[in-house]
């Protein structure tokens, strides 16, 4: 079951990113199940608007 604010972003990647700070953070991948995403890749956290709020999301860098 998909809650109505994801809807728009299936299918969609979480990941569980290890943070240099030292902590990790499980977010969605930006762009959802792309062929590029893999274990290991260096990803850039950043901000995205789901359902009137904003969630952490992770983009990977290229």
């Amino acid at each position: 079951m998909t809650m109505a604010a994801f809807r728009d972003e299936v299918p969609y990647v979480i990941a569980l990113t290890g943070m240099d700070e030292g902590f990790r953070l499980m977010v969605n991948v930006k762009g959802g199940a792309s062929p590029d995403v893999a274990i290991g890749q260096p990803v850039r956290i950043g901000f995205g608007e789901v359902g009137g709020v904003k969630l952490p999301q992770a983009e990977v860098i290229a």
